[in-house]
């Protein structure tokens, strides 16, 4: 067997065991989009915070890499747990030159202010995941004119609740009201 070919199938190989080993909240596919209102719904608790550390590491065969954020909590939105800073856990990462990189997970720098939908990892009680993964994180700036702190929509789209997607990368909203409207979704589904 040529090499290209022993190349081809140990490539094919890998990608089964993946799909074998992959634990379920961490498989691809097509990623739903979900409106500001069903993120608000479907999450456990809603956050903001600043990103204190970031540590990639393998998982216990060797097989991916994820990476643990820790982040100092400053207000809660929605919910609430005991545990400040709290650590969001999320598939990809770098060590050393390698690098996993999946399109829909997100990209923490440090000390950036971040908006974050959770859900409690259902294998750790200490660890909280991203709703809907990227879609479940903003970034918080200020505008450099008004000095209004501005969410960022970094995930690229934005579903509203006739399900109608827009393209919105990039695209910014005042901290404040983005936090009335979540409020508003809050205080609808009590």
């Amino acid at each position: 067997m040529n090499r290209r070919i022993k190349s081809f199938l140990f490539c094919c190989l890998i990608g089964l065991l993946l799909i074998v080993i992959l634990p379920k909240d961490y498989s691809w596919g097509a990623m739903i989009a979900y409106s500001t209102e069903e993120l608000t719904n479907k999450s456990q608790s809603i956050i903001i915070g600043t990103v204190l550390n970031i540590n990639s590491y393998w998982n216990e065969d060797k097989t991916l890499i994820f990476t643990n954020t820790l982040i100092q909590v400053k207000e809660f939105i929605k919910g609430g747990f005991h545990e400040n800073p709290i650590t969001v856990k999320h598939i990809g990462g770098t060590i050393g030159d390698l690098a996993l990189k999946v399109s829909d997970t997100p990209n923490f720098q440090l000390n950036d202010e971040v908006m974050l939908f959770l859900n409690d990892d259902p294998e750790s009680a200490n660890i909280k995941i991203l709703m809907a993964r990227t879609q479940g994180k903003y970034s918080i700036l200020e505008n450099e004119l008004t000095q209004v702190k501005e969410v960022v929509f970094e995930q690229g789209v934005r579903v509203d609740k006739t399900g109608a997607v827009f393209i919105e990368k990039g695209q910014r909203i005042a901290l404040d009201e983005f936090i009335k409207q979540i409020q508003t979704f809050i205080a609808n589904e009590e």
